[in-house]
């Protein structure tokens, strides 16, 4: 994820990949854990509230978070082709006025997208590069929720990346996931004054949802 347009190999990945999410979210809708981090969320108090989702695919999380009282939702994707059918289902569902899509990176973008009240990015740690700088613009974006899922701490779900990590480079695609160490994460995160107030796990993924602390 490190351009503003979807001629980003990353982008092109999941342009290619974009009608796969799509079935699977019309047949099953939101995954165990996207919809364990949006409980998360709604629980520490939601209406009204301004919602960034980073790397937002075709959008159900940022959507499934207006249903329950969210205000308005910035929409953050690689992918145009994610954003297209994120957009069908915006105006499909009725929250065509409540939702504004942004082709590109986060950490790159020009000071379009406001500060808002909740962030969350949903297995985006593990498409990006330079973590440091996700989670510093991120944060810098955020005024009271971070919540994300990233892979868990562990030596099967390692074992599993690092698999797929050569099966990426073997066969020449152009998107590769990577690794990053949990404790700096979790590190910055707290140094901003967040602290953590739910967690959510899966055989292979974690959610973490975190408030701002007065200071």
């Amino acid at each position: 994820m490190n351009c503003c347009s979807s001629n980003d190999p990353t982008g092109e990945f999941f342009d290619k990949e974009s009608k796969k999410f799509e079935k699977k979210y019309r047949k099953k809708g939101l995954e165990k854990i996207t919809k364990s981090l949006v409980d998360g969320i709604e629980e520490l108090g939601i209406k009204g509230m301004t919602v960034l989702e980073v790397g937002a695919g075709i959008g159900g999380a940022h959507r499934e978070l207006l249903r329950r009282g969210a205000s308005k939702a910035f929409a953050t994707e690689l992918s145009k082709e994610m954003i297209n059918r994120a957009s069908n289902f915006t105006d499909s569902e009725g929250f065509k006025d409540k939702v504004e899509f942004h082709l590109g990176d986060i950490v790159e973008n020009n000071g379009e997208i406001p500060e808002v009240d909740i962030t969350m990015h949903d297995k985006v740690i593990c498409c990006y590069e330079n973590v440091d700088a996700l989670i510093d613009k991120t944060l810098s974006k955020t005024k009271s929720i971070y919540a994300f899922v990233m892979p868990r701490d562990r030596f099967l779900t390692e074992f599993g990346f690092n698999v797929f990590i050569l099966a990426s480079k073997l066969l020449r695609w152009d998107f590769r996931p990577f690794i990053h160490s949990l404790q700096p994460i979790l590190d910055k995160i707290q140094k901003a004054g967040y602290k953590l107030k739910f967690e959510a796990r899966t055989i292979m993924w974690h959610a973490r949802v975190f408030r701002k602390e007065p200071a």
